[in-house]
């Protein structure tokens, strides 16, 4: 809830916004690296205040990712897709989701968002059964 507020407060639902920080032309619109890092500094606080408890209040123990882990080939050209279909659409699928009953296009790009997911899910399965 706090997330979705953010994201309209600081106007980070209209993707004219995105599009504009995307744009790096005279018209450049920097208030989302302002919603970017003002995010990164609350994390970096709350994240080192969250991990003095014992374990997390919905879980047994913290489950964090391992930082000796090098990227693999999946994760850049996921990153890379996201990229690219955020910087075409100016849509992240947060904000999508809050404009999904407002904007009549944005339905229709989290329909294609459901059907990526559901595309992933097959070709994990094939991917999967031939590491097997």
């Amino acid at each position: 809830m706090i997330f979705g507020l953010g994201l309209v407060v600081s106007g980070m639902c209209r993707p004219t916004k995105i599009l504009g920080f995307l744009t790096l032309r005279e018209t450049w619109d920097p208030t989302l690296l302002f919603v970017l890092l003002s995010a990164v500094a609350f994390n970096a606080v709350s994240f080192r205040l969250v991990l003095k408890r014992d374990a997390p209040v919905h879980n047994d123990k913290f489950e964090l990712p391992d930082i000796s882990a090098n990227p693999d080939a999946r994760l850049i050209i996921g990153s890379a897709l996201f990229g690219a279909g955020w910087g075409l659409t100016g849509l992240c699928p947060g904000p999508a989701l809050i404009n999904t009953f407002v904007l009549s296009h944005v339905f229709l790009y989290m329909l294609a968002v459901a059907f990526g997911q559901v595309v992933y899910e097959q070709l994990n399965k094939l991917y999967l059964a031939r590491k097997a």
